[in-house]
């Protein structure tokens, strides 16, 4: 028998980089979200430029030795479409790095973006692609 909710494709979100690092090193919204990639009700999309800086702030700033690295890039690759994008994208001043967030979710064609930058959330939407933390897409998968 089937539920009431209305069976629907998962969303298309692409993750920051603060979420990846915060969903592998603490349990909390952020890893619920990543939980949600890996069981399919997320589709999430990434790039290159935010794996190696992926990897580079959890070498560099928490010192997650190689193979965690590895097995945890290795996971995020397995559950996500990888995007190819040029770097062309001038959007934000004041911290340009935060412009490839906003080229990988918008040439993958993502609906969300799910970030703890203040300069990404300050945007709110862009191009049609909402911007949220965390704890908002959960609320919004619960009530699908």
């Amino acid at each position: 028998m089937r539920s009431g909710k209305r069976e629907s494709s998962p969303i298309k979100v692409v993750l920051d980089t603060n979420v990846l690092v915060s969903a592998f090193l603490w349990d909390g919204n952020e890893s619920a979200v990543f939980d949600q990639c890996l069981g399919g009700a997320i589709s999430s999309l990434t790039s290159q430029v935010i794996l190696y800086e992926l990897d580079d702030v959890l070498e560099r700033k928490f010192g997650v030795p190689w193979e965690r690295r590895f097995e945890y890039l290795r996971r995020i690759m397995s559950a996500s479409r990888s995007i190819t994008i040029t770097g062309d994208l001038r959007v934000l001043d004041d911290d340009p790095s935060d412009d490839l967030i906003l080229e990988t979710a918008l040439i993958g064609d993502a609906e969300f973006i799910i970030t703890g930058d203040s300069h990404l959330l300050a945007l709110g939407t862009f191009r049609g692609i909402r911007i949220l933390r965390a704890a908002e897409i959960i609320r919004i998968i619960s009530s699908r």
